[in-house]
């Protein structure tokens, strides 16, 4: 029928345009109503009386059949002319969609036609499908042309017999039902009922939900694709100059069409890699598809189906599609071979946001296939955005500032961009103050990136300097030689020329060993108290799970969330995670040597601070010793140590007795800086409740209590009261009779 020609009509009449696609559609629609109206009343001559009850309402008679076809011509009135024959009539259209075309305005059919390369039989079956949604009744009406009351929608054997003449063009015609045409390839159309029950004439099939939303100038995207799925304008801008050249390429290659384009995006910098998906979707005018593959793979299953519904709205709306993998099982990554080839037969550009290998090789139609790489950007290369963010905002910052953040911060140029954004709202034009603006700078880009982090992780706000820490010199030697290492990497890999061939993440990793209360945690918060970064203590309770992969993944999240924040991630009782592997005896065995060695990868990639805390330095692995760059061990401190803890742990304002002596508790209590913190503690306490000062006695007995909590005998003496001198207890002096007794 869409190849008619043009007879009888007068082009004056029918040019003028559409008002919209519902008018268009309607039109297009007219004729078919005409033919049905025809069948109807051939069918009336069969019909000697109309059917009476007791069957009326179980049937539709012919009179109300013509009714509601009649009733359908009513609401085109505007547009159709009575005269005309529906030959004539099916070819008007076409005239009115040149002058409508002409003036700028859209039409979905005219589109959908030429999106999904539809026939002209195929686009009769489509709006022959489509009358059931369109007009009151003529679920009836196709029961009674039937001659099936339950036949709601029309069959391919009687669309068939509507449109074809001929066994031969019925044959020809058949052929747009099977699954590699249009029709049923983009599931424009679905069948009503078990199709496969059926013989192909008596299929019937409505049209697709989405595809009478689309041919109504509804945008709003299938009901099946509500998982995850997340469709957004793009744009033009904020894309590296590296990148540009490739974007003119993949615009050029979409722009042609009729070829499938994969873009695997690599590396950890997956905002750049969004961005670079959107500036090319945004250059070609287009929209950008973002699903995450556990939407469309469940099981080591892909659901083609969903992947169908996926491409088929790509074509509506346009849009790329960008497919990445979320925080799925480390062990359960997909094969993406069946996703590859249902892309290759489609056509479209699609991005690919993951780790799994894209294998295009033997894929037929072949797939042009490009590798991006999004890594981190260097202090050099970063350094720039910063000066021109720095710039743009006029914010008074030296460019010793403006280096340190490119030090600290290893951010993209979009994130820069974004930083700021975020930075001028809360300054609200007040950026002349640097220590104010390099605050609240910190904040936002904590704000923005460590938020994941904080459920896996507890942060750590240190009030500790260097002058608070008290260790042995070449204690604090070995703490300094770390804290440069951090302070100075620009310096080194940057402006030294050490980081040109260092393939592996940057970040420097320290071992702290000793036991329970000898300063690691302190340590480590001086550090990062004197280098102004941010320090978190990892929660292994968060993040060791029973369950197999998901110990991985929380890892992951820690190390993705830690990258480019500035931040020290202080693993607390490390052995418990960075354990000795062992031999594989089952499966338990396996899965355990699984967590260390993805451990070993993340700290060899990882581009920050790390420190391991350890009691048990002998259950650490020993491949993670080797890729530890400062081995710290903290011993319990001398007595001239602890004489200085004890100094420090009793503040000036606390009220002392005369007879307090420190020199008596360092010499005779070889305990660590945190038992001494406890001990001076909790003697204030006990102080504070009997209303007096703090004497000998409140501390000694702080300290019995300490030891008892060690398990410990206590070695002490108890203050004479009468004399205020030192004797032995009685059960220090029984011990020694005892001892002199059995010697003897």
């Amino acid at each position: 029928m869409s190849d008619l020609s043009a007879t009888n009509f007068s082009p004056a009449a029918t040019t003028v345009p559409y008002q919209n696609g519902l008018e268009h559609l309607l039109a297009e629609m007219a004729p078919i109503r005409q033919i049905l109206e025809q069948r109807v009343l051939q069918m009336t001559k069969y019909f000697e009386s109309e059917v009476q009850s007791p069957f009326r309402g179980y049937g539709i008679t012919p009179s109300e059949a013509l009714e509601h076809l009649r009733r359908a011509a009513d609401e085109t009135a505007a547009t159709e002319d009575p005269e005309l024959t529906a030959r004539v009539h099916r070819f008007r259209p076409r005239v009115r969609v040149d002058a409508t075309l002409q003036a700028g305005r859209e039409l979905p059919l005219v589109q959908l036609k030429q999106l999904f390369m539809l026939n002209g039989f195929e686009l009769d079956v489509l709006l022959t499908c489509l009358m059931p949604e369109f007009f009151e009744g003529f679920d009836r009406v196709f029961g009674f042309v039937q001659d099936d009351a339950t036949l709601t929608y029309p069959t391919v054997g009687f669309m068939l017999d509507l449109f074809c003449r001929g066994h031969y063009m019925r044959a020809e015609a058949g052929q747009s039902f099977h699954a590699g045409r249009p029709l049923k390839y983009w599931r424009l159309l679905v069948p009503v009922g078990e199709e496969a029950r059926q013989p192909l004439r008596k299929r019937a099939y409505r049209v697709d939900q989405r595809i009478v939303r689309y041919l109504m100038g509804s945008n709003l995207y299938a009901d099946d694709l509500t998982d995850g799925i997340i469709i957004e304008d793009a744009d033009q801008t904020g894309v590296p100059v590296k990148h540009k050249a490739l974007i003119d390429n993949l615009i050029q290659s979409a722009g042609r069409g009729g070829e499938c384009i994969v873009v695997h995006l690599q590396g950890p910098q997956q905002e750049d890699a969004v961005g670079l998906a959107r500036a090319v979707a945004g250059n070609l005018g287009w929209r950008l598809i973002k699903i995450p593959l556990a939407a469309l793979f469940h099981h080591k299953d892909w659901k083609l189906d969903a992947l169908d519904l996926v491409l088929r709205e790509a074509m509506l709306q346009p849009a790329a599609v960008l497919f990445y993998e979320d925080n799925r099982l480390i062990t359960d990554r997909p094969d993406l071979s069946p996703m590859l080839a249902a892309l290759s037969r489609k056509g479209l550009l699609c991005f690919y946001l993951g780790q799994s290998p894209v294998m295009v090789d033997g894929i037929e139609p072949a797939i042009n296939h490009f590798k991006v790489a999004c890594d981190t950007p260097t202090a050099s290369e970063r350094l720039p955005h910063w000066q021109r963010a720095i710039a743009a905002a006029e914010l008074n910052l030296s460019p010793e500032m403006a280096e340190q953040l490119a030090i600290r911060y290893p951010l993209s140029e979009q994130q820069i961009d974004k930083m700021f954004t975020r930075l001028s709202v809360r300054l609200n034009g007040d950026g002349q103050q640097p220590a104010q603006v390099m605050h609240l700078l910190k904040d936002v880009i904590n704000d923005y990136s460590l938020r994941p982090l904080d459920d896996l992780a507890q942060k750590i706000k240190s009030p500790y300097s260097w002058s608070d820490l008290v260790v042995h010199e070449s204690l604090a030697d070995h703490l300094k030689a770390f804290r440069n290492n951090i302070a100075h990497q620009f310096t080194v890999y940057e402006t030294w020329g050490f980081g040109a061939k260092e393939s592996r993440g940057r970040g420097v990793t320290a071992l702290y060993s000793g036991r329970s209360g000898t300063g690691k945690t302190m340590a480590a918060e001086v550090i990062a108290n004197d280098l102004q970064i941010n320090l978190y203590r990892i929660d292994l309770a968060s993040v060791v799970s029973k369950y197999i992969g998901e110990t991985e993944k929380n890892l992951k999240n820690i190390f993705d969330s830690a990258r480019g924040t500035n931040t020290l991630l202080f693993f607390d009782e490390a052995d418990s995670l960075f354990g000795r592997r062992t031999d594989i005896h089952d499966a338990h065995d396996r899965y355990s040597n699984l967590e260390v060695n993805y451990l070993l990868q993340k700290l060899e990639d990882h581009d920050g601070p790390v420190i391991l805390a350890t009691n048990r330095r002998k259950n650490i692995d020993e491949a993670f010793l080797r890729r530890i760059q400062f081995i710290v061990e903290f011993p319990l401190p001398s007595e001239h140590l602890r004489r200085l803890i004890w100094q420090k742990k009793i503040p000036a304002l606390v009220p002392q007795s005369a007879g307090l002596d420190v020199n008596y508790l360092a010499k005779q209590f070889e305990i660590s800086g945190g038992d001494i913190k406890n001990a001076a503690l909790q003697a204030a306490f006990m102080a504070a409740e009997a209303g007096t000062p703090l004497t000998m006695e409140h501390l000694l007995a702080a300290l019995r209590r300490e030891y008892r909590k060690m398990g410990k005998h206590f070695p002490g003496a108890r203050l004479n009261q009468h004399d205020q001198g030192f004797v032995e207890s009685p059960e220090a002096r029984r011990r020694k009779k005892e001892v002199r007794r059995l010697g003897a």
